[in-house]
């Protein structure tokens, strides 16, 4: 008998641990998403059995039991999206207790970034947001989109982690995201206790909570009140980036730009995001892709020569000691490495395809 067939050795190209952004489809994603479709909408004389009928026609299997608002015996096409952001909100609060403390919720055009600027613009509108706060190397969007909005340069303040955030400051809201997108690491909780402990204005970014294998031992708790916002999305766990699907944001006070805005929500994404999210339990896609995580860490250490430590993040990966040369456009200011995975998860896919 001959032995087994090998997979093939994934080579690591350097260059490509940084690409523009971070998103790796499954293939089980992709197979929910091909079972999906929804041709023909609901409209204004559509009644609740009809519209049932159309969701359980598209393969939606949340057409069960998913609560249709209702007057006069027709679904309420404006309301449509409060029992489905009612589910996601359920489903979410396994990784973020307290996320129901939450009283606005409001659908996104498309992810976390729709939200964001929204939430800036709204709060500088009104005069309540004068300054905004971010950790050093967090995601670039923050600054771009506070100065898209008015914000200068001056009224940015940078700190180099959580515990060097200072005192609050009036008119001052951070945005920080945890897991943190600079290094794919959940904060340290006892850090992130305090910074919350402290009274800062917070809007947390939970957007790649999905694409951990756990949360924090005790948990990150969103119910303290100065937890004014949170972005919640689908997008980067699920490998759909640049498809424009909805977010949701959350706040403790209506914002008319959000509320304004929700009535021209896209209801078919909305559908899909909460088909995906009962799809996959938290933590599941994660770690689906965690074994894969290691073998591509693996193959970038013996290129780096040097140990390559993965994120709690799976798309994500970083190295503390001296690597090779060819790494150096990943070096960090502290010395550090942040590299990013999903390029090659797509080149593990075809080297397994070939």
């Amino acid at each position: 008998m001959g032995s087994p067939e090998q997979e093939p050795e994934l080579v690591v190209d350097p260059s490509e641990l940084n690409p523009t952004f971070l998103s790796y489809q499954l293939n089980e994603v992709t197979e929910v998403l091909e079972g999906l479709h929804y041709s023909k909408h609901f409209n204004p004389l559509s009644s609740e059995a009809e519209a049932r009928e159309l969701l359980e026609e598209g393969g939606f299997s949340i057409a069960r039991d998913l609560t249709l608002p209702t007057t006069a015996g027709k679904v309420e096409f404006l309301a449509l999206h409060e029992p489905i952001i009612e589910r996601i909100t359920n489903r979410n609060e396994a990784l973020f207790p307290g996320l129901s403390t939450f009283e606005h919720r409001y659908p996104t055009a498309h992810g976390a970034t729709d939200g964001i600027l929204r939430l800036m613009a709204g709060w500088v509108g009104k005069g309540e947001m004068t300054r905004l706060g971010i950790i050093k190397g967090d995601y670039h969007d923050y600054v771009s989109q506070a100065e898209s909005v008015g914000l200068t340069k001056d009224r940015i303040d940078m700190a180099p982690s959580l515990s060097e955030a200072g005192e609050p400051l009036d008119g001052r809201v951070w945005f920080v995201s945890n897991p943190s997108a600079i290094d794919g690491n959940w904060h340290d909780q006892e850090e992130w206790d305090q910074f919350v402990e402290a009274g800062h204005k917070i809007v947390l970014d939970t957007a790649y909570a999905d694409l951990t294998t756990k949360t924090p031992d005790q948990s990150v708790d969103v119910s303290a009140d100065n937890i004014i916002g949170l972005l919640s999305t689908i997008s980067k766990p699920h490998g759909l980036v640049h498809q424009r699907y909805p977010g949701v944001v959350y706040t403790r006070e209506d914002l008319k730009i959000l509320s304004n805005a929700t009535p021209y929500k896209q209801v078919d994404r909305l559908l899909i995001a909460l088909e995906l999210l009962e799809h996959f339990q938290p933590h599941q896609i994660a770690q689906i892709q965690k074994p894969r995580q290691l073998e591509i860490c693996a193959a970038i250490g013996k290129v780096a020569q040097g140990e390559i430590i993965p994120s709690d993040v799976t798309l994500m990966a970083t190295a503390k000691e001296q690597l090779d040369p060819s790494f150096d456009y990943l070096r960090r200011s502290n010395g550090s490495y942040r590299m990013r995975l999903s390029t090659l998860f797509y080149r593990q896919d075809q080297l397994r395809q070939s």
